[in-house]
């Protein structure tokens, strides 16, 4: 294959173009991918699965892959239908072989025909996911160059990747190269954005090969201030601390670009801290910030740095400092989004514990808020926190009032949970209650012991009734639970729940015996607290086909006067609570949601 060879599928012919039939890729120009390749074979074809239903075309530059990449992209773009040419180019350095590879694709757009004014090179890397809505086939490209959001884990930046293929884009720099013509839009990131996954075949020597031909082009240019800027970055990469400082700092003497500047700051700040010179460290994360206040990532660096030494109130102080600054959208350079997304307020659910002068009842609101919001970051580790927060009934600032119940055991049977409603007028009777009796007991590393030499779980029901004072009137009578059973591992109504639906005492419980699927369901009935019997015993079929249900709550029809969509005739219960999800029984004793609000 020659350099420049345009191979077409099913009629190949050298130096000839064959337009396949098929669907343009966009409604308003064509879209030629353009890549640069090197011993990609692990990832290349899932690079070419995420771009192809998207562009119109393929240019791949070759610049030295010992491996069968080439062959891969052969047969992958063969089988796809679309014309494609694959060059190869000796690597000189980034710049130079990007820009000779977009020279290529404006040769490949003129052998295929296609007007260069609505074409569009559209540049990535193989390891690189491009992710593209559906509005992305009609967004119209009518400038000369496009940026495009870049996301690399926890940062995302603007980078052009779109250019026209009319004009006359060169690529700048020999590393950390950007392409140079004029000023980019910006498509917008709800329309396309880069998934960059970091894994290409060429990472083995980065940082070394970076720091190479970022000195020859500082030797060429001593005032390059982009390259002092990324062999800053290079090597604080390899861990020489002092030279990226002094890289660095050079960077800022240069001035320029804000964001650049700012981010030089920034990162002398971390190579202090990886020294381990925290004094220095404060000093240049505050420098940072009172560079450029709109960014919060040196604010954030700070408030968790000390939250983790254990400095809570300075850790506070830094906090109170960097909560509210917005999300900024001018510039978007090296953006630490997670910080804007809810970090500040990770941070709060563990400094209220030790320096707001918040309740725990006021610090309790912050964590569940929180959770709450669906923050995507620590959600874990704050939930394990709650028990920081919560009160407990023999805590000596606790003042309400609560009864203990002291219910004997059943045999071989323990007490477990219970659950109680109002009941009656007679003073014996005020509180029906139902409490569980289960067959094991769980030892303190977590595992369960079972008391029953066939190893089932196995629960029972009491009833008993309560006075207004919530205490026992008479003893524990075990339930009898009228309904066919299946041979399972685990027996019984667990998790029973009594309530008044339509005049009648009634029961929601999961059990796995009642079915012959082995699925834990949600089996409802009548509870007859006088009789001790529990009666009618139906499935109630999950809205999702679930194999494991548990903990439905049943909701009083006089809790949904503000629930348009909630039959009133049928039983309802909360179903989800993330998202909250209420739904009603059918006919057919199936589920089904009828209102869902977002928590």
């Amino acid at each position: 294959m020659e350099d420049d060879e345009v191979i077409q599928p099913e009629q190949p012919s050298k130096n000839t173009v064959i337009m396949p039939q098929i669907t343009p890729a966009h409604t308003c120009n064509k879209i030629i991918l353009n890549l640069m390749i090197k011993n990609e074979s692990k990832i290349i074809e899932r690079c070419l699965g995420h771009a192809l239903p998207h562009v119109d075309a393929v240019s791949i530059l070759d610049t030295g892959s010992t491996d069968n990449t080439v062959a891969l992209c052969e047969a992958y773009l063969t089988k796809s239908g679309k014309p494609f040419t694959i060059a190869v180019e000796p690597f000189k350095n980034f710049g130079y072989n990007r820009t000779v590879s977009f020279e290529k694709t404006q040769a490949f757009c003129t052998q295929l025909g296609w007007d260069a004014e609505k074409t569009y090179a559209m540049a990535v890397d193989a390891d690189m996911n491009i992710v593209v809505s559906p509005s992305f086939k009609g967004y119209p490209l009518t400038d000369i160059g496009y940026t495009v959001i870049q996301s690399n884990g926890s940062i995302k930046y603007d980078n052009t990747r779109f250019m026209q293929v009319s004009k006359g884009w060169k690529c700048v720099g020999r590393t950390h190269e950007h392409w140079s013509l004029g000023s980019a839009s910006r498509i917008p990131y709800e329309v396309f954005f880069i998934d960059d996954k970091n894994d290409g075949g060429s990472k083995s020597d980065k940082f070394e090969r970076d720091v190479r031909l970022l000195r020859e082009d500082i030797e060429e240019n001593p005032n390059n201030d982009r390259a002092h800027y990324y062999l800053g970055q290079s090597l604080k990469d390899l861990g020489q601390f002092e030279e990226a400082i002094k890289m660095f700092t050079r960077r800022i003497e240069l001035g320029g670009w804000i964001e650049e500047v700012h981010y030089a700051h920034y990162q002398i700040g971390k190579c202090y801290d990886h020294m381990g010179k925290p004094h220095e460290m404060e000093l240049w994360m505050n420098k940072a910030f009172d560079y450029y206040p709109k960014k919060a990532e040196p604010i954030y660096f700070l408030t968790k740095y000390f939250r983790e030494k254990s400095q809570h109130y300075k850790a506070y102080h830094y906090y109170l400092k960097g909560k509210d600054i917005p999300f900024p959208t001018d510039n978007v350079l090296f953006m630490e989004n997670s910080i804007y997304e809810g970090l500040f307020a990770y941070e709060a659910t563990i400094l209220d514990c030790y320096v707001t002068g918040k309740s725990k009842q006021d610090a309790l609101c912050d964590l569940i808020s929180y959770i709450n919001k669906g923050i995507p970051h620590h959600t874990q580790n704050v939930w394990d926190n709650l028990v920081y927060y919560l009160e407990p009934l023999t805590s000596k600032t606790y003042k309400g009032e609560y009864s203990r119940l002291l219910i004997k055991d059943h045999d071989q049977y323990k007490v477990s949970s219970c659950c109680l409603v109002p009941y009656s007028n007679d003073p014996n009777k005020r509180f029906a209650l139902n409490t569980r009796y289960v067959n094991y007991g769980i030892d303190p590393n977590g595992y369960y012991k079972i008391r029953d030499a066939d190893g089932k779980v196995k629960t029972k029901n009491g009833r008993i009734f309560l006075n207004a004072a919530y205490q026992p009137t008479g003893e524990v009578a075990i339930m009898n639970e009228d309904y066919p059973r299946t041979e399972s591992n685990i027996e019984g109504m667990e998790d029973v729940r009594i309530f008044f639906h339509q005049g009648r005492l009634s029961f929601m419980a999961s059990s796995k015996n009642i079915t012959t699927n082995g699925y834990v369901v949600i089996a409802q009935g009548d509870y007859d607290a006088e009789q001790c019997k529990m009666s009618n015993i139906k499935v109630l079929e999950s809205p999702r086909n679930s194999d494991c249900e548990k903990n439905w709550i049943y909701v009083p029809q006089a809790n949904l006067v503000k629930v348009d969509k909630a039959p009133k005739d049928r039983l309802n219960v909360i179903y989800g609570w993330s998202p909250f999800e209420i739904g009603a029984v059918n006919n057919q004793n199936k589920l089904e949601i009828h209102t869902t609000y977002q928590t």
